[in-house]
């Protein structure tokens, strides 16, 4: 089996060769530089870029976060940068939505670089904001941090009846929402965020984009992403993980909603000021102090996060496939173990604001029992494998009291209706799991539901 290195270096030699490109700066990339041909600048060991696209109800939050960088500012182990983009002015009228402002950050100040315009394309515009942060400094490691609405692997779209984000309708969402207070309405469900989702222009950082971007990226920086942070809801996925696991070595996320401060900057300002860390080390103390911030401030105790090593869950995708592909053939033949199963879906970890994110390590937990007691030990023993593989996947885990069955990796897993969305994206296209759910899912109760119960739903 390849290793990260190996694979990263065989995926830049199939690039350049489709793409043409002067085989000679790759064998610049792949082949060391010696003190006695060239002697670079040693360069900080960590560059960050503060990739933020907020609406007005989480600004505050991150400018908090911006000002929380500052401390190391004065320290040569670190750069940090940020690309702040802009929002309607209301009190004005001024439409500043294609505008974004670049800053450094040094000697304890936030420096404005430069106001640019954004193309419209979110990958393209992503790729640029880091070419023009990372080109900065001859660093170690990258961070990327995108910070804003998110909402998982899934899709939204706009309903302009409404003027809201909504996702296709599930039986899930009749479960209501264990983060919800119990006095919210039900309807609130029907109100999503897509990565970084922009109420202005109707957009958002989709799938294929974010994969399209971090491939660009770690072209561009001739290896892996060091870490990319979803500080944003619902970012700790399979599928984001997997997706994106040629090209970033670590993601961190959520598995349900955040808490608006997001991660602790300040903690990890002050770390990077005082130390060189490596990438495993730096996930692992930003897991620590997250949990550490919340355990002061949260007072539901419902949060979560993860630090996710992206290659391993290609591994992981290649046991669930596996799993997957064995146990569909059986549900095929075996209606009661299906109808099983899919009682076994509402007694699993899921998450908001839609319950069909579901904790992947607690399906299969399920799953195994189910499958030792109904005589396929074969079966049972892949589905603790597959859960193994989950354990070795999240390298750090935080969470709240309320939330300790939480084991850091998510995964879609609707009860009645698959999202058209969910269709679309590489890891249903390039795994068994849609295969899976297409077998279990079953939406013909759907017509039996009062109109005016839709209507409620925002349907």
């Amino acid at each position: 089996m390849l290793n990260k290195t190996k694979f990263s270096q065989l995926f830049l030699v199939i690039y350049y060769l489709l793409t043409g490109l002067n085989t000679n700066l790759l064998h610049a990339q792949l082949t060391p530089i010696t003190s006695a041909t060239f002697s670079p600048d040693p360069g900080p060991e960590w560059s960050i870029l503060l990739y933020a696209d907020p609406t007005t109800d989480i600004l505050g939050a991150v400018l908090k976060n911006i000002h929380d960088l500052l401390p190391a500012s004065s320290n040569q182990n670190v750069k940090i940068f940020v690309q702040l983009r802009a929002y309607l002015d209301e009190s004005t009228g001024s439409d500043n939505r294609y505008t974004c402002w670049r800053y450094k950050i040094e000697n304890h100040s936030l420096v404005l670089v430069d106001q640019i315009k954004l193309t419209g394309d979110y990958s393209q515009d992503l790729t640029n904001a880091t070419n023009w942060a990372f080109g900065q400094t001859n660093a170690k490691h990258h961070v990327l941090i995108l910070s804003g609405h998110g909402f998982g692997p899934l899709e939204p779209s706009w309903n302009e009846r409404q003027h809201e984000w909504e996702l296709e309708y599930d039986e899930a969402m009749l479960t209501g929402c264990p983060m919800r207070l119990k006095n919210n309405r039900l309807k609130n469900l029907k109100t999503v965020r897509g990565l970084l989702v922009n109420n202005l222009e109707l957009k958002y950082l989709d799938n294929q984009n974010l994969v399209s971007a971090v491939k660009n990226i770690s072209q561009n920086l001739h290896k892996t992403l060091d870490i990319l942070i979803l500080d944003m809801c619902m970012g700790a996925a399979l599928e984001h993980a997997y997706e994106i696991a040629p090209f970033v070595d670590y993601v961190i996320g959520c598995q349900n909603c955040e808490l608006v401060d997001g991660i602790d900057c300040r903690s990890l300002a002050q770390y990077l000021a005082e130390n060189k860390p490596s990438p495993p080390e730096l996930v692992k103390k930003i897991v620590q102090d997250y949990q550490a911030y919340y355990q002061q401030i949260s007072p539901q105790d419902i949060y979560t996060l993860a630090a996710i090593d992206c290659w391993k869950t290609i591994e992981l995708t290649q046991k669930l496939n596996l799993l997957t592909s064995k146990l569909n053939l059986v549900l095929n033949q075996n209606s009661f173990l299906k109808e099983a199963i899919r009682n076994l879906r509402r007694d699993t970890v899921s998450f908001c604001l839609v319950p069909m994110y579901t904790d992947l390590y607690s399906i299969l937990d399920k799953l195994s029992n189910l499958l030792a007691n109904n005589n396929l030990p074969e079966l049972s023993n892949l589905a603790l494998q597959t859960r193994q593989l989950v354990i070795d996947s999240v390298i750090a885990n935080a969470t709240g009291s309320q939330m300790t069955d939480a084991h850091g990796l998510s995964i879609y897993f609707p009860y009645a209706h698959i999202d058209s969305s969910y269709y679309k994206i590489p890891f249903a296209q390039e795994s068994n799991w849609l295969d899976f759910l297409d077998l279990l899912t079953d939406a013909k109760f759907v017509s039996n539901l009062e109109d005016e119960n839709l209507s409620d739903l925002g349907l």
